[in-house]
């Protein structure tokens, strides 16, 4: 048989059981923040280990970049995109966490810039650069805008705060690179 307890008895074990479980749902909060610190930070040297494999890779090789700790694969390989000319004033930071407006013609394009940059951005939204026929939102220069028109030259320039991409996959590609590579 049990001993019979007095009802301070029973709160004294009451509570020393809610100490007990306070302290190791603490700890565990405090190990397992560590823990996901650790896993999810970039590694010390993961920039000479990102560089080495980029010289390491055939020049045919399709594009892997190390962004933030998210892999962006790209359709083009280091040799379609190396002789594209990319204007030396786009960044990345313009377009982490806010909107980006695209206007693409060509759904490739398209799924390709959302797929990489839109990963960073607050969300993706299609749109028409000046004046349109379709039925989306018409923007300007004003705003952070990627516009692409069929070229037969690829080639990535920069007004005011719209990207002017001109060319096939290989100029998107070069220009997604040149963001995520400064």
């Amino acid at each position: 048989m049990r001993k019979i307890k007095t009802q301070g008895e029973l709160e004294k074990k009451n509570k020393r059981n809610v100490a007990i479980m306070s302290i190791l749902m603490l700890f565990l909060l405090v190990v397992s923040s560590i823990g996901f610190a650790f896993i999810s930070g970039p590694g010390l040297g993961s920039n000479e280990q990102d560089i080495q494999n980029q010289q390491d890779a055939s020049p045919y090789d399709k594009i892997n970049i190390q962004y933030q700790g998210v892999n962006i694969n790209l359709l083009s390989s280091y040799s379609d995109i190396e002789n594209i000319s990319v204007d030396n004033s786009v960044s990345a930071q313009p377009y982490i966490g806010k909107i980006l407006y695209i206007d693409a013609k060509n759904n490739g394009i398209l799924q390709e810039i959302s797929s990489t940059l839109g990963r960073f951005s607050s969300r993706v939204q299609e749109v028409c650069y000046g004046n349109c026929n379709e039925n989306w939102p018409e923007k300007n220069c004003t705003e952070n805008l990627i516009v692409w028109k069929e070229s037969s030259e690829n080639k990535v320039y920069k007004q005011e705060n719209c990207v002017f991409i001109e060319g096939d996959i290989r100029s998107a590609d070069a220009f997604i690179y040149k963001l995520f590579k400064n």
